[in-house]
């Protein structure tokens, strides 16, 4: 799985409320395709500042190591028009020390669309 956007499941419920459960999925740009099939077209979008940027991550044990997912929230303005059900959560500059650390409640506060201003696509 590589995406979570029920933050509810129970599924992840015990890594979202554990904070060493969390991590960030460093990226320097993320793919959204639009376009009728046959003919669609990829969609850059990335962080206007930062070169690397860093997703808000949740990880597994499993048998052969660990897997992740990254959270998804509702599109901001410039995404949504590629694609409206949702983007990754980008997290803002310096939260992610917040993002790895705090309590569930003050982490999820974190969970939201991106500054449309902050962000280019191509």
């Amino acid at each position: 799985m590589t995406n979570l956007r029920n933050l509810d499941s129970g599924f992840w419920r015990s890594a979202l409320g554990n904070p060493a459960r969390r991590c960030v999925i460093p990226a320097s740009r993320f793919c959204e395709w639009e376009g009728e099939v046959g003919r669609k077209v990829a969609r850059w979008f990335g962080d206007r500042a930062r070169p690397v940027f860093g997703f808000a991550g949740v990880w597994r044990p499993v048998e052969d190591g660990a897997v992740y997912a990254m959270l998804t929230c509702e599109p901001n303005a410039l995404v949504g028009k590629v694609h409206p059900k949702a983007m990754p959560v980008m997290l803002a500059a310096g939260t992610e020390p917040q993002w790895l650390s705090d309590d569930w409640d003050a982490a999820r506060a974190l969970v939201r669309p991106y500054d449309v201003d902050l962000m280019w696509m191509e």
